[in-house]
């Protein structure tokens, strides 16, 4: 087994830049929150291009996630717009995004054409959405049972037996 070895961040940047020269290289981000929405789409097809030739695990590997991850931000950030008057704190809704953001980026196959965009953002409003469901739903129950919920008469006014009529706790374990 090999040992870990870590490395400065600018080691790690130079060889996660490869063989990318000229402008909009990944070698020219500096601070990839300050990227703009238009630079960031030709950039992560570049990282994402170079995501694909390093092997998961590898500090170049880390720091092109890490990367686009950062670029990305923006992105979710316009979703969670969306949501904001619900009542939640907006950093819950934006953390939640992050998932759907993060899951997107590691799912993401630069082979089938499509833009990031168009495949990142259904997986970052679907992930929060999915928070709203699981923190506002009436009944605490079972995950399989939330779908067939829908179909039951009166389910607002009344919950099986041994089921509560409030919201689940967020300490509450979800199955």
């Amino acid at each position: 087994m090999e040992a870990a070895v870590v490395l400065p961040h600018a080691q790690v940047a130079e060889e996660t830049a490869g063989s990318g020269t000229g402008e909009g290289s990944p070698r020219d981000v500096v601070d990839p929150r300050t990227v703009a929405p238009r630079d960031a789409r030709q950039l992560s097809r570049q990282f994402f291009q170079r995501l694909t030739e390093l092997e998961e695990g590898t500090h170049a590997y880390q720091y092109a996630r890490n990367t686009l991850i950062e670029m990305n931000m923006s992105l979710v950030r316009f979703a969670a717009g969306r949501f904001r008057g619900r009542g939640n704190d907006m950093e819950d809704i934006v953390q939640t995004g992050m998932i759907g953001l993060i899951k997107a980026i590691d799912r993401f196959e630069l082979s089938r054409e499509v833009e990031f965009t168009s495949f990142a953002l259904p997986y970052i409003v679907g992930e929060i959405k999915r928070f709203f469901r699981d923190t506002t739903w009436p009944c605490t129950c079972r995950g399989d049972c939330r779908s067939c919920a829908w179909s039951w008469p009166g389910r607002a006014r009344s919950c099986p037996p041994g089921w509560t009529a409030s919201p689940p706790s967020p300490n509450s374990p979800r199955s």
